[in-house]
């Protein structure tokens, strides 16, 4: 709104104004459903959940389609 401040967010203000890249989501659409209905059906742990989605501080693709997913 015209002339109405808005908040900010700190140290994560750049991420907060980022859109969500919904490329990487659609990319990963089909193994997205699959870790759900894993997780679901308890064929996986959160753990290998958790290992799945990064290595060495990096996410994997995948966990980069969940980041963007939980973004929207």
């Amino acid at each position: 709104m015209p002339g109405v401040e808005t908040g900010t967010y700190g140290a994560v203000e750049d991420l907060a104004r980022n859109r969500v890249n919904l490329n990487k989501v659609i990319t990963h659409w089909p193994d997205m459903l699959k870790v759900a209905g894993s997780l679901v059906t308890n064929q996986f742990r959160a753990y290998d959940l958790l290992r799945m989605f990064g290595r060495d501080g990096r996410p994997t693709p995948l966990g980069a389609a969940f980041a963007e997913y939980g973004r929207s």
